[in-house]
C-alpha cells in the first residue's frame, strides 16, 4: 500500500478573504486523523493566515515565481516541484482550471477541486461543490467525463467544532436579544461597525451585538474603539476559535454569504445575508427563496438599498417568532456534520482503493 499524501493548492489574502484556506484546513484535519499526511502549497500568504497554518501544526510552502496576475502555467511549473506520483492534489482556487490541472496531472496520483462557481473548466479525478444551487448540472461542458462530482450539502466542509444543534421552539420564540455579525475575515468594506450604526439607529439599546473578524482586518483597532463606546453592549471577538459557541448563544446573525453559510445553518440561526462579493450572490438568492435565509442585496452595487431592505427583513424577524422559527428548521434540516466522512469514503474507494488494483 502506497503512503498517499494530500496537496493542498489554496490561497488566501486580505483581497481573496480567507474562506478557501479555512475549509481546507478543516478538510486536512480530518485527513491526519486518517494518518494521511499533508502539506499546502500557497502563492503567498499574509502573517495572520499564516498563523492559522502554524497554529494548526501544517507544513506549508509559498511558491515564488514573479508576475502581478495569475499565470496557470507559471503556478503549475512551480507546484510541480513540491509534488510526487503519490500525491492527491487539492486545488481550492477560483484562479486555477483546467490549464493548470492538466499539466500538474500526470505528475500525480489524482487531482481533487472544490469549488462552487462554475465559470471555468476542470480536468480532474473528483469535484466537490458543496453549494445550495436550484439549477441542475451546474458543470455541463466544463467538467472532463470521468471526473466523480460530489454535488449538494451533504458535502458540506465544517470545522469539526460544529455540530448539529437544534433551538427548541420556546427559545425562537423569545423576543431576539444577542445579534452576531460576521463579514469574513477581512470585513473589506467594514461592515461590522455600519451593522451596528444601523442597529443602533433604527432599535437603540435594544440589542446585545458580537462582532468576529480576522486578526489580518484593517478595521480591528476601530472596532475596539467602538466596543469601548459602546459601554458593553457591543463584543468583539479577533480571530476566534469560538465560533460555533457564539452562534449557539446568539439569537440572530447578520453578515455575509461564503464559507460560514453553512456553518449558520448546522447551528439553526436565523440570518440576514448581505452579499460582499459576487459569487456570494446566486446562492444566498436561491436559499433566500427556499426560505432558508433573508437575503437583503449586494452591498459593493447599492449599499444604501441594502439597508432599506435589511431594516424591512430584520424588523419581521424581531417582531415574527413564527418567521424565525420557520428559518431555524428549515437551515438546520440542509446539512450537517457528516460532509468530510462522505468526501473522504468516497476518495478512498474510488481515488485510492480503486485506482491502485
Amino acid at each position: 500500500m502506497k503512503n498517499f499524501r494530500f496537496v493542498f493548492r489554496v490561497d488566501a489574502s486580505l483581497e481573496i478573504g480567507g474562506g478557501h484556506l479555512v475549509r481546507c484546513c478543516n478538510f486536512a484535519k480530518k485527513l491526519r486523523q486518517k494518518k494521511y499526511e499533508v502539506l499546502f502549497v500557497s502563492r503567498s500568504l499574509s502573517k495572520g493566515f499564516k498563523e492559522i497554518l502554524s497554529s494548526g501544526g501544517f507544513e506549508f510552502i509559498e511558491l515564488d515565481y514573479k508576475t502581478n496576475n495569475y499565470s496557470n502555467i507559471l503556478d503549475a511549473k512551480a507546484t510541480q516541484k513540491y509534488i510526487n506520483e503519490n500525491d492527491i492534489v487539492v486545488i481550492d482556487s477560483y484562479k486555477l482550471d483546467s490549464s493548470w490541472e492538466k499539466i500538474i496531472k500526470p505528475q500525480v496520483h489524482a487531482i481533487v477541486v472544490i469549488d462552487d462557481l462554475s465559470d471555468r473548466s476542470h480536468y480532474c479525478d473528483l469535484l466537490i461543490d458543496y453549494n445550495f444551487y436550484l439549477k441542475p448540472n451546474r458543470y455541463k461542458n466544463l467538467l472532463n467525463q470521468e471526473a466523480i462530482q460530489l454535488m449538494g450539502t451533504k458535502y458540506c466542509i465544517l470545522d469539526e467544532n460544529f455540530k448539529p444543534y437544534r433551538r427548541n421552539k420556546e427559545s425562537l420564540s423569545k423576543t431576539p436579544n444577542k445579534i452576531l455579525i460576521f463579514f469574513g475575515s477581512n470585513d473589506a468594506f467594514n461592515l461590522i461597525r455600519q451593522t451596528v450604526e444601523f442597529l443602533e439607529l433604527h432599535w437603540p439599546q435594544k440589542f446585545f451585538m458580537i462582532g468576529v473578524v480576522g486578526r489580518s482586518s484593517v478595521h480591528n483597532q476601530d472596532l475596539e474603539l467602538l466596543v469601548q463606546s459602546l459601554k458593553g453592549r457591543f463584543e468583539l471577538h479577533i480571530q476566534t476559535n469560538q465560533m460555533a459557541h457564539l452562534m449557539e448563544s446568539s439569537d440572530l446573525f447578520i453578515g455575509s454569504g461564503g464559507t460560514v453559510t453553512w456553518e449558520r445553518a448546522i447551528k439553526g440561526l436565523p440570518s440576514v445575508v448581505i452579499a460582499v462579493a459576487e459569487n456570494q450572490i446566486e446562492a444566498a438568492k436561491d436559499l433566500a427563496s427556499e426560505d432558508i435565509i433573508k437575503y437583503v442585496g449586494f452591498y459593493p452595487e447599492n449599499g444604501d438599498k441594502v439597508w432599506q431592505n435589511a431594516k424591512i427583513e430584520l424588523a419581521e424577524l424581531i417582531e415574527n417568532a413564527e418567521k424565525r422559527i420557520a428559518l431555524s428548521v428549515n437551515s438546520s434540516n440542509i446539512v450537517d456534520d457528516l460532509g468530510l466522512i462522505r468526501i473522504i469514503d468516497k476518495i478512498e474507494n474510488n481515488l485510492i482503493n480503486k485506482m491502485e488494483l
